[in-house]
């Protein structure tokens, strides 16, 4: 998946309530994070460490472990290990 595709998905899923995917002009909410997983992918970094590391240095730690952004994150890891 590439950069394009992973900011696609996180904007739908969004992972962390922002309201991006119901608000023009939030489309690029992701777009950073999404390129620095897309990096870690590309280096050879599993999917669910890649996305933990990066939504913990954009927001903060922990960010993914709570119960409602949880299954966010599996949606991602599921989704990801699907490309």
């Amino acid at each position: 998946m590439d950069e394009v595709q992973l900011n696609r998905m996180l904007w739908r899923i969004d992972p962390m309530g922002t309201g991006c995917n119901v608000n023009t002009g939030m489309e690029d909410e992701y777009a950073n994070i999404a390129r620095d997983i897309a990096q870690r992918l590309s280096q050879g970094q599993d999917a669910r460490g890649a996305v933990i590391v990066e939504f913990d240095e954009w927001f903060w730690e922990g960010c993914l472990a709570a119960e409602n952004s949880s299954a966010c994150l599996e949606k991602i890891v599921t989704e990801l290990m699907k490309r």
